[in-house]
């Protein structure tokens, strides 16, 4: 008796955007300088908790939750830009946001935070992605980042933080237009 095959075919995986623009940043490279004040601290942490408990456990578990936060510093966090959206990939967190969704783009010293939020909230830090910049003149960097989104989402809101963390509105005031 002949075995009958089945005509329907597998479905296909959904296509992975294709990415314009992907760059890699890796803080421990960009300032090793910091290092041995991350492992004094790690140091000093372990003794305290060692101290307080004299058990294993939990030092290790303090020290495990240290290194998870400052994980962003030790591990490379990779950026991609498709045509739907913005990814972020970082050891704690993958994070990502379409272009349609993004209404603000706040630039900081070192990077740029994509947020759906039309005003800004404390909120920020959970409904955005902030994108740290590469070195100067490679892919990732202010110029290029900044060119895409302006490309991507230009009904974003471009804001600037002061050192202060004030935000002040890229956007030239009444009496700069003026001439005051």
């Amino acid at each position: 008796m002949p075995r009958s095959t089945s005509s329907a075919t597998p479905a296909s995986p959904t296509p992975i955007p294709a990415s314009i623009l992907s760059w890699r940043v890796h803080l421990l490279r960009h300032r090793p300088s910091q290092l041995p004040g991350l492992l004094l601290v790690l140091f000093i942490a372990g003794i305290c908790v060692w101290s307080m408990f004299r058990s294993i456990p939990p030092t290790i578990a303090a020290v495990l939750l240290l290194l998870s936060a400052s994980s962003d510093y030790l591990f490379p966090l990779s950026y991609r830009t498709t045509i739907e959206g913005i990814e972020a990939d970082t050891p704690t967190n993958k994070a990502s946001l379409p272009w349609s969704a993004v209404r603000r783009c706040v630039l900081h010293r070192d990077g740029v935070l994509l947020t759906s939020l039309p005003a800004p909230s404390r909120l920020d830090a959970f409904r955005g992605v902030f994108l740290r910049f590469a070195t100067d003149g490679m892919a990732g960097d202010q110029a290029s980042v900044m060119e895409e989104i302006a490309l991507r989402a230009p009904q974003a809101v471009v804001s600037n933080r002061t050192e202060r963390g004030a935000l002040h509105s890229a956007a030239p005031s009444r009496q700069e237009n003026a001439g005051l």
